[in-house]
């Protein structure tokens, strides 16, 4: 009888002071948030309309509930503790609510204790407002963020933006990059506390410049006692400030001189054959002797040949370069191609007295290549040899089979590669300094179209060197197992006959 009456006061106590607070009531009906009342001991007595529909139930269904029944199992931050040392207001905090259906969303949740007219603690107000789009608004951002970072991180350049006054609003530069410095030490500094005075002079001179135009202005300089080369790019990103992006373009400059040097070398290579063609179409129309038109045919002969092999060579680094090079993979014999390609070098061999040793080799499997492309290696690479041999050298082919395929050896006698120069050896235009130095003539295309030749058949080159002693090139080409298999089952069977 006693819980009854008491039971029956606290309902009457809830209802008296819902009755009575109009005003509260309408804000409690009206607010956007969903607004959860409980007891002391965490029932739900009384929850708005917007508290219903977030959590899918009908109000008459939440009135009963506990709070731990609408607090997901999963929930991180499940709270037993709802008051502060004073017994006041606590701080907002998040967690996750399950609706009636089973899903969970996130929420935020401000927690008020309400009190009687004599300062004590009756109900629990939860004020509950759901935060999913803030959520995945935050996650799309950290995305977003991480994506950025890793752009950023991926950029090889260094980053930064600079006032009119030249002052550093930001740095960004990965540590890889030849003029890092930690991001904190150039923060509100000037570039010429930063970099060297005329560098800096540089910049600032193109900051306003970038300022007055409003358009993306860039130039290069070197620092001293530093080889590479760096751009400076400058581009509006503020009223008074600018972004500059700094990369370093050694490797362009580099290869622009290449390709420059490169064009007066084909120029001098394709103007020496063209010239003395047409002297000797000259002398040959004027007449002459039997014999002196005779040698004037074979020149002509000759240096129309080197027009035609420096062409194909441009042609094929062309194609290359183009990914437009169509190679016709089939089962080859590789003598007949040795063979091929020594009878084309034969005749600047013999006019310079080089020999060009090739025994027949044992057995060895048919190889997949292209003709023509490798043709095109083994070409280039005698030619080469012939072209550094000392007179009256000796150039040797050796033939082996190795790692399921076959490894073709051409080594010569002559000037050598020094070390350092080994690694650009196969680059575009690449010419080694010894080389130019002994006015060697050469296009610069020749090992660069060896060497992608032999990849995009599968194969691979390697070199050799010490200068002073000579060469050797290995290019290795891939066996056509089907012939090999062939022939280990013929020699098997031929063990077998010998053995009965």
């Amino acid at each position: 009888m006693e819980l009854q009456l008491n039971t029956l006061l606290k309902e009457s106590a809830y209802q008296e002071m819902f009755e009575n607070e109009a005003l509260y009531r309408a804000l409690f009906e009206q607010t956007n948030d969903a607004v959860f009342i409980a007891s002391l001991d965490f029932v739900f007595v009384k929850v708005n309309q917007q508290a219903a529909d977030m959590l899918g139930y009908e109000l008459e269904d939440l009135v009963g509930m506990t709070i731990q029944q609408v607090v997901a199992l999963d929930d991180g931050n499940n709270r037993t503790q709802l008051t502060d040392s004073s017994g006041g207001i606590l701080p907002i905090y998040e967690r996750n609510y399950r609706r009636k259906d089973g899903s969970t969303l996130p929420v935020e949740v401000s927690t008020t204790l309400v009190q009687n007219p004599d300062g004590k603690p009756v109900l629990i107000q939860n004020i509950v407002r759901d935060i999913t789009r803030r959520k995945r608004a935050e996650v799309a951002l950290r995305q977003s963020e991480a994506r950025n970072k890793a752009i950023v991180d991926a950029i090889p350049d260094l980053i930064c933006r600079i006032t009119h006054t030249g002052k550093f609003l930001d740095y960004i530069a990965h540590e890889s990059h030849p003029l890092f410095l930690p991001r904190e030490s150039v923060i509100n500094r000037f570039v010429h506390d930063v970099m060297p005075e005329n560098i800096a002079d540089q910049i600032l001179e193109n900051v306003e410049k970038t300022l007055i135009s409003r358009n993306l202005h860039f130039f290069e300089y070197q620092l001293e006692d530093d080889p590479r080369t760096y751009e400076a790019r400058l581009d509006i990103s503020g009223n008074k400030e600018v972004i500059v992006i700094i990369r370093d373009v050694s490797d362009k400059v580099r290869l622009e001189q290449m390709k420059s040097d490169f064009i007066n070398r084909a120029s001098h290579e394709l103007r020496t054959p063209v010239t003395t063609s047409i002297l000797m179409t000259d002398l040959i129309r004027e007449g002459g002797s039997e014999e002196e038109l005779e040698d004037y045919w074979k020149i002509l002969a000759s240096e129309l040949n080197r027009q035609r092999i420096l062409i194909d060579r441009f042609l094929i680094a062309g194609r290359l370069e183009s990914n437009m090079l169509v190679l016709n993979m089939a089962s080859l014999k590789l003598k007949p191609l040795i063979d091929d390609s020594i009878m084309a070098v034969k005749p600047i061999a013999k006019k310079k007295g080089v020999t060009i040793n090739f025994e027949d080799p044992p057995y060895i499997p048919n190889i997949l290549a292209d003709t023509h492309g490798l043709q095109q290696v083994f070409i280039n690479l005698l030619n080469n040899a012939v072209k550094f041999s000392p007179e009256n050298g000796n150039i040797i082919i050796e033939v082996l089979e190795k790692d399921a395929g076959v490894s073709v050896l051409i080594r010569d006698e002559g000037l050598g590669i020094p070390d350092e120069a080994l690694s650009d050896l196969f680059r575009r235009f690449y010419r080694a300094k010894n080389v130019t130095i002994a006015e060697i003539p050469g296009s610069g295309v020749g090992l660069y179209i060896v060497k992608s030749l032999i990849e995009e058949m599968g194969g691979k080159i390697s070199v050799e060197s010490k200068v002073g002693q000579g060469t050797t090139f290995e290019v290795w080409i891939q066996a056509d197992l089907d012939d090999y298999a062939q022939k280990v089952e013929e020699n098997v069977n031929e063990l077998l006959a010998v053995t009965q």
